[in-house]
């Protein structure tokens, strides 16, 4: 049996997870951050290192901003994944936090993500 299934009149779709409402996954990746994060841990297919997706962030924080030359703040990038976007990512069963690692981990819920990501999308605005 498929990981997803398609999106039927139910709105869910079917994981190893359990089912996850299109609006829930949909939340999660509302985020500009939250879809870099999803976005590198589809790309490596595994653990991701925090300090890689904080990089990938402020490397597109700093095209965005390059017009006044301040550099982006990676610690308040990196409390921001840690505090705010990995733990909505964790709720929606999408990727959680090993702090003793130091790494994005996949969930279940990750492969749901790629048919409501476009290929283009991997940031899909200013972060």
């Amino acid at each position: 049996m498929d990981r997803l299934q398609r999106f039927s009149g139910t709105g869910t779709v079917r994981t190893d997870g359990g089912d996850r409402s299109v609006d829930e996954l949909s939340e999660a990746l509302a985020d500009p951050r939250r879809r870099i994060v999803v976005s590198a841990l589809l790309d490596a297919d595994s653990s991701v290192p925090v300090a890689d997706i904080v990089d990938r962030i402020a490397d597109e924080k700093q095209r965005d901003t390059d017009r006044d030359g301040s550099p982006p703040d990676r610690q308040r990038i990196r409390t921001s994944l840690v505090q705010v976007h990995i733990p909505k990512l964790f709720r929606a069963n999408v990727a959680s936090h090993d702090d003793d690692a130091g790494t994005v981990v996949p969930k279940p819920a990750l492969d749901d993500t790629r048919a409501l990501l476009k290929p283009a999308d991997s940031s899909g605005g200013s972060v």
